[in-house]
C-alpha cells in the first residue's frame, strides 16, 4: 500500500512539473488540462493450461469484472486538417481492476486485484459542435508486479505465483463538452471510453490473463484557448518596450493591434517590397497599462467586369461601355421532302404524319397557324404536314398533277417481290388526297415497284431498308414542293459573355457569394455559390449573357421602347467567414435597335436548306438546283454567304466529313458568290433524329445563310 501511495504522489508531481513547463512557454497559450475519473466493467480472458482441471469451467463462466481509473491530462494544439484542429498531449493515471469468480457447484473461488500506474500519449479532436473524440496508447506499469493468485477448490487452497507484464491498452473515447463558466474556459466533459488489451497482463506457465474495459466517466477541463483576452499578450512586445514607449510593428494584411486608450506619438512607414506593394508600419505609443486587443479587420471586396467576343477576346467594361442589341429579321425557307415512309410489311400511314379527320377540316388549315401552335417548330415538323401542304397547293392550283409510286425494301420477308404491298402504300396516300382534300383521281396516278428508282444501298442494312419502304410523290412541276417560307425576329449582340473577376482587397476569405442580374423588367439570374475557389485572393465568375428575354419582356410591359431605356444591372454580394457582407453593383447601358428603325432595315438574314441528296452522293439534283436558282435570283451579288454541309450517321466519320464538305462546295460553285465560304459541319452534330428515315434524309443537307452586304 505504501508503494502504491508513493507512485501516485510521483504521478502528481510529474504532471505538475509538466504543466509548469507548458505554462512558461508561449506556444502553450492554448493548453487544455484537467482531471478525470472513470468507472466501468472489464471482460476478462483467462486461459489455463491443460494440466489444470479448471480450464473448461473458466472458459464457460461469467468473465466480468470491475475497473476504475482517475488521473490528470494536458493537451496543446498539434496540427490542422481541413481547418479542424487536433490536440496532442498526455494522461497520467491510476488504474485498478478486480475480478472474482465463484462456482458453488464445483466449490471454486478465484479472486484477484490488479493495480497500475499508467502514462498515455494521446490525440484529441473536436469533430462536431461540442463533441470531442480521443485516442491514445495507455502504458500500464504494475504497482504489484509480483504476486499470487489464490484458487480455492473443494475447500483446498491452491496458490499460483506470477509476475505482471508491462500491459498496453488502446484507448478510444468520445465525450461532450459542457461549459459552465461565463467565458467557457471551464467545462464538464462526460465521456465513454473503451480500452482494448493489446497484450496479456499475466503470461506464465500455468496460463495467461488479458482484459478489455468499458467505462463511463467525467472530466473537469480548463481550456485556455477560450479566454478571450490573454494576459500573456503583452509579453510578445516586452522586448520592444523603451522606457515609456511601446513600439508595435505590423505587416499590412496581417493581424492589426491597438492599445486601449493609446496616446500616439508617431508612425513610421518603411517600404519592404515595392513590386508587391508591401510596407512595414511602426506605430509608437505612449505606454499605458492595458491589454493589447485584436482589431476587427476591414473586409473589402471588388469586382471587375470584362466582356468577351466570339473569339474570347476580353474588353474591360468601363463607364463608356454599352451593350448593343440589334433585332434582325430572319427569313427561313424550310424544304419539303417528297417521300412518305412506312413500317415493315405495313401500308398504314404512320402516326408521325399529321392528318385531318375529314374534308371539312381542310377549310381551316393554315400552315402559319400550325407553326404558331407547334412547340419546337423546325424543318422536320413542317415535313410531317407534307400531305396537307401538297393537298392544299393542288386544290389551289389545278395545273398540278402527281404520280404516287409505292416501293418496298426489296430484301426482308414480306417485302421482297411484294408489289401488292408497294401498291397498297401508294393507294393509302392517294386515298388521303382524294377523300380529305377532294383531289380528282384524274390528277393522281398510282404505280408500284420493288426498290425505289434511286434506292439507299446496301439494301441488307437495316437503316437502308427503312429508307426504301416509301412512297415517292413525283409532281409534274416541282414547284409543288417549293420550300415553306417563314419570317422571325432574332437578336444579336456585340458581345458574347461577361466575365466577373472578384478580388479580396482586405479581410478574410470569402465563404460564398450571390450574383443577381436584372434588366429592369425581371430578375434574370440569382445564383448563389458556396465555397468558391479563390486563387491569389481572386475568383473568376463567368456569366452567359442571355438577351433572348428582351422582346417578350418588352411586350409584356406594353412598351417596346422601354428596351432602349433598359439597363443591364449586375450585383454581387460576397460574404466572408465572419458573416460580413460586401455589395458590388454595376450598370451596363443597353442600346436596342428594332427592325422598324431606319438604320436597321438592311439587317436581314435569309436561311435556306438543300435536301434530297442521294445516299452517299453530293450531286444537287433537279430539286436542289431549283432552290439554288431561286437563291441567286433573290440575292444581292455583294451579300455575304455562309454555306455549311451536313451528313447523317449511315457512313464512317471520315466519309461523312468529306461528303459534308463536297456538298457545301458543290452548292458554292453553283451559287458563285464572290463573298462566300463553304465548310463541313462537325460530325458530332446531327440536325435531326437519325433513328428515323426522314431524320436521316433531312440531315443530308446544306444550310445556306445569306447576310446583307457589309457597310
Amino acid at each position: 500500500m505504501k508503494n502504491k501511495i508513493i507512485k501516485i504522489i510521483l504521478t502528481i508531481l510529474f504532471i505538475s512539473s509538466y504543466s509548469s513547463e507548458i505554462s512558461a512557454q508561449n506556444i502553450f497559450d492554448e493548453i487544455r488540462a484537467g482531471v478525470f475519473i472513470d468507472f466501468g466493467i472489464a471482460t476478462n480472458s483467462i486461459t489455463l493450461n491443460d494440466e489444470t482441471n479448471l480450464k473448461f469451467i473458466l472458459n464457460n463462466s461469467n468473465n466480468l469484472g470491475y475497473a476504475g481509473q482517475y488521473g490528470l491530462f494536458a493537451t496543446v494544439p498539434a496540427f490542422e486538417i481541413n481547418k479542424n484542429k487536433f490536440y496532442a498531449g498526455i494522461r497520467t493515471l491510476y488504474l485498478s481492476h478486480n475480478y472474482e469468480f465463484n462456482d458453488d457447484e464445483n466449490k471454486i473461488n478465484i479472486k484477484k486485484n490488479f493495480d497500475w500506474f499508467a502514462i498515455e500519449p494521446m490525440l484529441q479532436f473536436d469533430f462536431w459542435k461540442n463533441f470531442t473524440a480521443s485516442a491514445g496508447l495507455q502504458l500500464n506499469f504494475p504497482l504489484n508486479s509480483t504476486g499470487q493468485i489464490n484458487l480455492a477448490q473443494n475447500n483446498q487452497l491452491n496458490t499460483f505465483n506470477y509476475e505482471s507484464n508491462l500491459h498496453c491498452k488502446l484507448h478510444l473515447g468520445v465525450g461532450y463538452i459542457i461549459p459552465f463558466s461565463k467565458n467557457k474556459a471551464f467545462s464538464i466533459v462526460p465521456k465513454f471510453n473503451f480500452l482494448l488489451g493489446l497484450n496479456n497482463m499475466i503470461d506464465r506457465d500455468f496460463g495467461n490473463w488479458n482484459s478489455n474495459i468499458w467505462t463511463l466517466g467525467i472530466a473537469f477541463q480548463y481550456d485556455n484557448e477560450k479566454v478571450k483576452i490573454k494576459k500573456s499578450a503583452i509579453r510578445k512586445y516586452e522586448n520592444n518596450i523603451e522606457i515609456d514607449t511601446v513600439r508595435i510593428s505590423v505587416q499590412l494584411g496581417s493581424e492589426r493591434i491597438r492599445v486601449g486608450k493609446p496616446i500616439l506619438l508617431d508612425s513610421v512607414v518603411t517600404v519592404v517590397n515595392t513590386d508587391k506593394n508591401e510596407f512595414l508600419i511602426t506605430h509608437n505609443f505612449k505606454r499605458v497599462d492595458t491589454l493589447f486587443i485584436p482589431v476587427t479587420e476591414i473586409f473589402e471586396f471588388d469586382v471587375e467586369i470584362f466582356a468577351t467576343d466570339a473569339n474570347q477576346n476580353e474588353k474591360l467594361v468601363d463607364k463608356n461601355f454599352q451593350l448593343e442589341i440589334d433585332e434582325i429579321l430572319v427569313t427561313e425557307a424550310q424544304p419539303l421532302l417528297n417521300y412518305i415512309f412506312f413500317e415493315r410489311n405495313s401500308s398504314a400511314l404512320s402516326s408521325r404524319y399529321k392528318t385531318l379527320r375529314n374534308a371539312a377540316a381542310t377549310a381551316n388549315f393554315d400552315i402559319d397557324i400550325v407553326k404558331s401552335q407547334t412547340e419546337d417548330w423546325n424543318s422536320l415538323a413542317a415535313y410531317y404536314q407534307v400531305l396537307n401542304i401538297v393537298g392544299q397547293r393542288m386544290r389551289q392550283n389545278h395545273s398540278y398533277s402527281l404520280t404516287i409510286e409505292g416501293c418496298n425494301d426489296g430484301y426482308t420477308d414480306g417485302e421482297l417481290d411484294n408489289l401488292d404491298l408497294s401498291l397498297a402504300r401508294a393507294e393509302t396516300v392517294k386515298n388521303y388526297l382524294r377523300n380529305i382534300w377532294q383531289i380528282s383521281e384524274s390528277r393522281l396516278t398510282v404505280t408500284s415497284r420493288g426498290l425505289p428508282s434511286n434506292p439507299s444501298l446496301s439494301e441488307h442494312e437495316v437503316l437502308k431498308q427503312q429508307e426504301n419502304r416509301r412512297v415517292e410523290l413525283i409532281p409534274n412541276d416541282f414547284s409543288l414542293f417549293d420550300p415553306i417560307s417563314f419570317e422571325s425576329k432574332q437578336l444579336v449582340k456585340n458581345i458574347e459573355n461577361l466575365i466577373l473577376r472578384g478580388k479580396i482587397l482586405s479581410g478574410n476569405e470569402i465563404t460564398n457569394y450571390t450574383i443577381n442580374v436584372n434588366n429592369g423588367f425581371v430578375v434574370l439570374n440569382s445564383r448563389p455559390v458556396n465555397n468558391p475557389n479563390f486563387a491569389n485572393n481572386e475568383v473568376k465568375i463567368e456569366y452567359n449573357l442571355d438577351i433572348n428575354f428582351m422582346p417578350e419582356q418588352a411586350v409584356a410591359a406594353g412598351n417596346s421602347n422601354l428596351l432602349s431605356k433598359s439597363d443591364y444591372r449586375i450585383s454581387v454580394i460576397a460574404t466572408d467567414k465572419n458573416h460580413r457582407n460586401k455589395l458590388f453593383s454595376a450598370t451596363i447601358p443597353i442600346h436596342f435597335t428594332t427592325t422598324t428603325a431606319f438604320e436597321n432595315m438592311h439587317k436581314q438574314i435569309h436561311k435556306y436548306s438543300l435536301i434530297l441528296f442521294d445516299f452517299n452522293t453530293y450531286r444537287n439534283g433537279d430539286h436542289n438546283s431549283r432552290i439554288i436558282r431561286n437563291i441567286i435570283d433573290r440575292t444581292n451579288p455583294d451579300s455575304r454567304v455562309e454555306i455549311k454541309g451536313f451528313a447523317d450517321i449511315t457512313e464512317r466519320e471520315e466519309v461523312n466529313l468529306r461528303l459534308s464538305l463536297q456538298r457545301a462546295e458543290s452548292a458554292q460553285r453553283v451559287l458563285n458568290f464572290k463573298n462566300s465560304t463553304a465548310v463541313a459541319a462537325d460530325n458530332s452534330i446531327l440536325l435531326f433524329d437519325n433513328d428515323l428515315p426522314e431524320g436521316r434524309f433531312y440531315s443530308r443537307t446544306v444550310e445556306i445563310k445569306v447576310f446583307p452586304p457589309d457597310k
